[in-house]
């Protein structure tokens, strides 16, 4: 099984670049391979505060969005990557 961070972070990032998202857009834009896994990794997210559930602006619908801390964490880690931003 992958690392956490390798199946949690795509979640953050695509939050991140592209803010609110429902759980099946942000699942096939994530290239998860299994639905199972990434509702677990949701789960993890929202139980460590690094997600929550909002209303998706003009809808109402509910989606993911990240907290002041998850978009810390995803600010700090693309601080110290040495990887060129694409």
């Amino acid at each position: 099984m992958a690392s956490i961070k390798k199946l949690s972070f795509p979640i953050l990032e695509e939050l991140f670049d592209n803010g609110p998202r429902q759980r099946m857009p942000l699942w096939k834009r994530c290239d998860h391979t299994e639905w199972a896994t990434f509702k677990r990794v949701i789960g993890m997210l929202l139980s460590q505060g690094m997600i929550e559930i909002v209303a998706l602006p003009g809808t109402v619908q509910t989606g993911f969005d990240l907290t002041e801390e998850g978009h810390e964490l995803i600010v700090s880690l693309r601080a110290t990557d040495d990887s060129p931003v694409v």
